[in-house]
């Protein structure tokens, strides 16, 4: 049998071996939205509490003496408000309009902002890709960059 042979053999049997685990079980369940994730411990010192152990840093999370149920802490995680960045007309220049032509095309062009504007409407005609949005932002950063 030839080298490549016995590579591909061995390849196929461990791809095999994977895959078997995985359909077996061999990886642990993924946590809940509601549950954080287990931490790993790489000494026996730092081995996280099981559940029946209380949570020993926050006293109040500890059950009531009375309670017959346990409590369990709940995780909530805030939204934060998401801002839509800025669009950056030079780093779209760079991305979109690059895909046809230089940039040295674009910087031995001297045009007013409705000529700016004229010409980049014609590039998405003619396939460049590009959002309203995007186009204002390239149109504003030429006329500013590249004057007439």
């Amino acid at each position: 049998m030839s080298r490549r042979m016995c590579i591909l053999l061995i390849f196929a049997a461990l791809m095999s071996i994977v895959v078997l685990l995985a359909a077996c079980g061999g990886q642990p369940p993924a946590p809940t939205p509601t549950q954080p994730p287990a931490p790993t411990p790489t000494t026996a010192q730092e081995q996280a509490p099981t559940p029946a152990e209380p949570p020993t840093s926050t006293p109040a999370a500890q059950p009531s003496p009375t309670s017959t149920v346990e409590a369990t802490p709940t995780f909530t995680v805030e939204p934060s408000p998401t801002a839509v960045p800025a669009l950056n007309g030079q780093t779209l220049l760079g991305e979109r309009c690059t895909v046809c032509h230089t940039l040295d095309r674009v910087k031995q062009s001297r045009k007013s902002e409705a000529d700016w504007k004229a010409t980049v409407e014609r590039m998405v005609r003619k396939g460049a890709v590009l959002s309203t949005e995007e186009i204002e932002a390239v149109v504003r950063y030429l006329a500013q960059t590249y004057p007439r």
